[in-house]
């Protein structure tokens, strides 16, 4: 059975699907994945609508892709010359193709830092002044950053979280594949740049899961305490639901609580939830996430049940 000790975050309920993929103009696989936002309004001087969300397919060729709202409820517009980023960036490399934006704002570089993967076993990373275009900065992390096995270092969210005793100012959260098993592993930074990783995993599909994978955390601050937001497949391919790991301030002590959203088993969800985003804007809570089968998302919008809408 799932594990099921208390956690302080609130039941969701599906509101919308914010990107329908059939909507888009730029959607050469018909799927999307890993949302991530920005709060432009509050960092660019002329910014295309307030909020800008950062998206990809999953599959090749991929390409990072910007959607712009003045509300995060939307509606949201697509940018006309997607994708922001391509799987070719002479010349710095050319891959199958590059997904998993993830955009931070780096208050000390006065710039957009977004780090994305391409192949699946390199992080990669890139600036900006506007959230459009993008100045390339190099390799964050790979896989030869973690211990050996490591066949994959993809899926990876930066935030802005002090380790003093490791000199930090950020940690990078990534998943990594080592053998059938994908993992959560750490890294963390003094300036956004360059990366020092502990080799073995911080978080681990929890036992009842003997083929279960995890990606994607989300790290959140709810009463005083810190916590990961992640996706466990019970298998590849197969159900996912969002679970939830408590961790300590030094990021050395994780314990994965139990489910916090799980998936439900019509559409869009179709018993798979994954890629966690949770802002809280105006006292309000709002979970971004992807929802459908691997290889079939639609980037979705969930609200504290009290909140959403019965499918």
């Amino acid at each position: 059975m799932p594990l099921s000790a208390p956690h302080p975050f609130p039941p969701f309920r599906f509101d919308r699907v914010v990107l329908p993929p059939e909507s888009l103009r730029y959607s050469p696989t018909g799927e999307w994945i890993f949302p991530s936002l920005f709060h432009a309004g509050e960092r660019l001087s002329d910014p295309l609508g307030e909020w800008y969300l950062y998206y990809s397919p999953h599959d090749a060729p991929g390409g990072i892709c910007l959607a712009y709202a003045d509300a995060l409820e939307g509606p949201w517009r697509e940018y006309d010359a997607n994708p922001l980023i391509g799987r070719a960036w002479e010349p710095h490399y050319a891959v199958s193709h590059v997904a998993s934006p993830h955009a931070l704002w780096v208050e000390e570089e006065g710039r957009l830092f977004l780090w994305f993967h391409g192949e699946n076993t390199t992080t990669r990373w890139a600036t900006s002044a506007d959230g459009i275009r993008f100045e390339y900065g190099g390799v964050a992390v790979d896989t030869g950053d973690f211990e050996e096995g490591v066949a994959e270092c993809s899926y990876a969210r930066v935030f802005a979280h002090p380790l003093p005793e490791k000199g930090a100012r950020y940690v990078l959260l990534a998943m990594g594949r080592n053998g059938p098993t994908r993992h959560l592993y750490l890294a963390w930074s003094a300036d956004a740049k360059t990366w020092t990783a502990r080799p073995d995993p911080v978080v681990s599909p929890p036992p009842h899961l003997a083929d279960g994978q995890t990606s994607a955390p989300w790290l959140a601050r709810r009463d005083g305490g810190l916590y990961l937001l992640h996706h466990v497949d019970e298998a590849v391919n197969g159900r996912a639901d969002f679970y939830v790991t408590r961790c300590d301030e030094s990021m050395t002590r994780f314990e994965t609580l139990g489910v916090f959203h799980r998936a439900t088993d019509g559409p869009p969800d179709d018993g798979r939830v994954c890629d966690a985003v949770l802002l809280e804007e105006a006292g309000e809570l709002y979970l971004f996430y992807v929802a459908g089968r691997r290889l079939h998302g639609r980037i979705a919008l969930a609200r504290p049940a009290e909140g959403g809408t019965d499918r």
